[in-house]
């Protein structure tokens, strides 16, 4: 079996909070942008496409926030139903 990759630290530094995972795939999946949310969403998108373009192997993405269902169901499009997986942290 192959070894994994080299791990990857999670950002912490400040401006991450101008990402909105969850709003992203949310609108990804209702297509209901607005005026108010549409710099949001593009930020987020683009940052997104670059994030999971780049691999050429063994593509991992971790959503370290709470994901509505309209969210997860953008997830199970994008990546294939067999490839989301739910992580409960206790």
């Amino acid at each position: 079996m192959a070894q994994p990759g080299p791990a990857h630290k999670i950002p912490d530094t400040p401006g991450w909070n101008h990402y909105n995972w969850p709003q992203l795939f949310e609108l990804l999946e209702t297509g209901a942008i607005t005026d108010r949310n549409t710099k949001g969403f593009h930020r987020a998108r683009n940052l997104f496409y670059v994030a999971i373009s780049r691999p050429q192997k063994r593509l991992a993405v971790l959503a370290t926030q709470t994901m509505p269902q309209t969210a997860l169901a953008t997830a199970a499009r994008l990546f294939g139903t067999n490839n989301v997986h739910a992580v409960t942290l206790a």
